[in-house]
């Protein structure tokens, strides 16, 4: 989840990146699960924000693990390769030790 923090950082969970409102930009947010992988592409242009294009990546639950990870490797992929991406920026999986809350951000 992205938000905009001051006019030149963007923050995410714990990692900050450099805003260029000089320079247009193709921004990739992955928020990564194994069930279903979620995405947005966004593009900044001086100050406007455009949404371009958002989706789920699903993985197949009876598939053994490697498959899962290849068929959302391979979607993620692809939506690199439709778009001119500049910066990514990937959610954090919170963990606890409370496994109820737990279990249900895991797939």
């Amino acid at each position: 989840m992205l938000s905009l923090v001051t006019p030149t950082i963007w923050l995410l969970g714990t990692q900050h990146v450099v805003d260029r409102p000089d320079v247009a930009q193709c921004i990739l947010g992955i928020d990564p699960r194994l069930s279903a992988t979620g995405y947005a592409v966004i593009r900044r242009d001086g100050g406007s924000l455009l949404l371009i294009e958002a989706g789920v990546i699903r993985s197949r639950a009876r598939d053994r693990l490697g498959a899962r990870l290849k068929e959302l490797s391979d979607g993620v992929r692809e939506v690199i390769a439709a778009h001119p991406i500049d910066a990514m920026a990937l959610t954090q999986l919170f963990s606890s030790n409370c496994s109820r809350t737990t279990s249900d951000l895991e797939p």
